[in-house]
């Protein structure tokens, strides 16, 4: 209770910290600045993490988010869960650098869907299981957001390039999905063609989670990578093309995959996010619309083979001709560094 005369807002009457004046709320004090847990904020270099579990201390997990700017928040590693505390987001196990790290979910209570934790930004992602044995889930997680402004602006303008469609000649509309109607265009720009449809989530030739989970898993894909194996579809972002039908042959416009590890690139926009990645599966005639797990996950969608992708909204550019390919076609550093290149000359020459 506040003393006689003391007035407090929600914040204050939260804290316990009430303010003599009556006329101003007092200035809050935050949860992070108390109780500090997985997902508060916390400078690099700054011991701010003060809370320990089973033996494990918190650690402020550093990061650079793409416009190079340091950040950090609280973290525990795990493998399959993570503990959870009240009054603060729930927590989730996901891979960060090759590592099992718990993360916030994102929460617009806790941390206002990841924008109260600075350099972070919701993303949909699988579970780390490592060596646990615990099952298979996906959430939407607070995790560092590596897109720089200028992406954002990139992908602005490459959506702003496709608001109107110039069919591509001679195609048939495509179906988002065998036995549904045709309501696809395939569109032409100089240098690339594109199409908006919805996102089936491909798991052809993943090794791990969600793609084990998959009833209509393949082990191959239509491309393999520069080991020799099949694309794995779980951790390599890219997108499907359908196979010769409807009017559309890829190989006239150069747009090619196969055992040699190259594919072309493409450029995937949703929700104000952009992802460059190879073209490495073929789909099947008159259907577009797929993309792999890993993709999915880069863009937050969902990417659960059975229950996850999304019925509309995501664009798919493909950029056509010799020179653009993704080489070698499991490099993501290869995929954003042609793809910027591409993306850049499809804006200058439309």
């Amino acid at each position: 209770m506040a003393p006689a005369g003391c007035y407090c807002d929600a914040d204050c009457e939260a804290t316990g910290d009430c303010c003599p004046d009556v006329d101003l709320a007092c200035e809050p004090i935050s949860a992070s600045e108390e109780d500090p847990w997985v997902g508060t904020p916390c400078a690099p270099g700054e011991d701010a993490c003060a809370f320990e579990v089973d033996g494990q201390r918190g650690a402020c997990l550093e990061f650079e988010d793409g416009d190079g700017v340091r950040h950090g928040f609280c973290s525990l590693s795990c493998a399959g869960a993570c503990p959870d505390s009240d009054g603060h987001a729930t927590t989730f196990c996901v891979e960060v650098e090759g590592v099992g790290q718990c993360v916030a979910k994102a929460d617009a209570t806790f941390n206002d869907t990841c924008d109260a934790i600075p350099g972070t930004r919701s993303k949909f992602r699988s579970r780390h299981v490592g060596s646990s044995g615990a099952s298979s889930a996906s959430a939407s997680v607070c995790v560092p957001d590596q897109r720089s402004a200028a992406t954002g602006d990139l992908a602005a303008d490459l959506l702003e390039l496709t608001q109107d469609c110039d069919r591509l000649g001679g195609t048939q509309l495509f179906r988002t999905d065998a036995g549904r109607a045709r309501t696809i265009e395939i569109c032409k720009l100089e240098g690339a063609i594109w199409w908006r449809a919805d996102a089936d989530i491909d798991c052809d030739g993943g090794r791990s989670e969600p793609c084990t989970s998959d009833p209509w898993y393949q082990p191959s894909t239509s491309s393999k990578d520069s080991t020799g194996r099949f694309v794995d579809s779980a951790t390599v972002p890219h997108f499907v093309v359908p196979q010769s039908g409807s009017g559309f042959n890829p190989l006239d416009h150069g747009i090619r995959t196969g055992w040699n590890a190259v594919g072309s690139a493409g450029a995937l926009l949703y929700d104000g996010q952009l992802l460059f990645a190879p073209y490495a599966d073929a789909g099947p005639r008159h259907v577009v619309g797929e993309l792999s797990a890993a993709a999915a996950a880069e863009l937050g969608i969902p990417n659960h083979p059975v229950s996850g992708g999304v019925p509309s909204g995501v664009t798919y550019i493909v950029f056509t001709g010799e020179d653009a390919y993704v080489s070698p076609i499991e490099s993501r550093a290869a995929a954003e560094s042609i793809g910027e290149e591409l993306a850049q000359r499809l804006i200058e020459n439309n």
